[in-house]
């Protein structure tokens, strides 16, 4: 994946197992490695280094970005739009316990 920002602003942000970012002289940087973790989990990791960044490969993390952003491009609009309360689809205010997303811890523990 590539991110736009310098090498050593992502490596701030980026926990080391996730890989080592690589400046790739157009004022951007280049993350290279593997998590061991589910996609959806890299998902959120990448989201929260703070810097735009573009996935080329998986097109399972691929999939999962695309996931994660509507689902939280939803959830900032705040109520549900697109179904009525307690439907699962976009847009539903899911608030049930078995909904969360589990948690992982590098290594593949959970």
């Amino acid at each position: 994946m590539r991110f736009a920002a310098s090498a050593e602003e992502v490596a701030e942000r980026v926990r080391a197992w996730l890989g080592t970012p690589v400046d790739d002289g157009g004022g951007g940087c280049v993350l290279r490695g593997d998590a061991g973790g589910p996609a959806e989990w890299l998902a959120v990791r990448l989201a929260l280094a703070g810097y735009e960044f573009t996935v080329r490969a998986p097109e399972e993390l691929k999939v999962a970005v695309r996931e994660l952003g509507g689902r939280l491009s939803r959830a900032g609009r705040g109520a549900p739009e697109d179904g009525p309360a307690g439907s699962h689809g976009p847009g539903a205010d899911v608030r049930e316990e078995s909904h969360r997303l589990p948690r992982h811890e590098p290594g593949g523990r959970s």
